[in-house]
């Protein structure tokens, strides 16, 4: 008998890399239509067909005999793609913009490359950065679909969805590391933690030489809670890591930095 779990995705980050990017582009052509609805429904579904598929294809790929836990995994894989091809079709047939499946395709593969790098190696902090560069891709998508072009801002949307997104997966990765070396005698500081360090201080040290105007400063502003959190919050951690607090504190950034930039002049 099928179970009713819909295996949604439990990785909260992730919803916020999944809606963020497509925010920052909605404020920035100032624009929400029937067209950018169906956007969504179509990138929620295909976002929500990758637990199913990642548990129905592990469980082929191992040979485990057929179970419940597989067919159900296979029946919402497959009302999820079913919504997303239709969503998906009434999206090109109303806007004809062809383009759009280049995006996709580019996030699916990115998406894909991210899976199998969890399947053949764990969730690795390439893992990570892979998967955010697929998903931020809802950022220069909803601009093209918005305005018909494909141009330096909306690329530019998604350059700075990415850098924002993957400062998390930086951070987390060290909290995670630094919270296994305190439980050693001798306590050292990891590489993931010195790859933690390094990134932000560059994306500062970037941010702060780009800064001539009102825009650069507002997309500084964007970036700097995390940026601040993220090279104190790992030195500052004492014992064990609540990464419930963690993950509503980055959601909160996020949200602030999806702010910030859509509004952007």
């Amino acid at each position: 008998m099928l179970k009713s779990d819909p295996l949604i995705n439990k990785e909260h980050g992730s919803w916020a890399i999944l809606f963020v990017p497509p925010l920052t582009g909605i404020l920035a052509t100032k624009e929400f239509s029937f067209t950018t609805l169906l956007f969504l429904i179509t990138a929620l579904a295909a976002f929500l067909t990758a637990r199913p598929a990642e548990i129905y294809f592990q469980d082929v790929l191992k040979k485990n005999p057929p179970s419940s836990k597989r067919d159900n995994a296979l029946m919402w894989m497959l009302i999820y793609i079913s919504v997303a091809s239709v969503s998906g079709a009434l999206l090109l047939l109303i806007t004809s913009a062809e383009l759009i499946i280049a995006f996709g395709l580019c996030a699916f593969a990115l998406m894909g490359f991210s899976q199998w790098l969890q399947f053949n190696f764990g969730k690795t902090l390439m893992r990570d950065i892979s998967g955010i560069a697929g998903l931020t891709a809802g950022a220069p998508a909803i601009y093209y679909l918005h305005t018909g072009l494909v141009n330096g801002l909306g690329l530019s949307l998604w350059l700075f969805n990415f850098l924002f997104f993957i400062s998390g997966a930086f951070y987390v990765h060290a909290v995670i590391e630094r919270v296994g070396q305190q439980s050693k005698e001798i306590k050292t500081i990891g590489m993931k933690t010195i790859l933690n360090l390094f990134y932000h201080i560059s994306l500062a040290a970037a941010l702060i030489l780009y800064i001539r105007n009102d825009y650069q400063f507002m997309l500084a502003l964007a970036f700097l809670p995390m940026i601040v959190h993220a090279i104190t919050g790992v030195f500052l951690l004492k014992g064990k890591a609540n990464f419930k607090k963690i993950g509503f504190t980055l959601l909160g950034y996020s949200v602030f930095f999806g702010l910030m930039i859509g509004l952007m002049r």
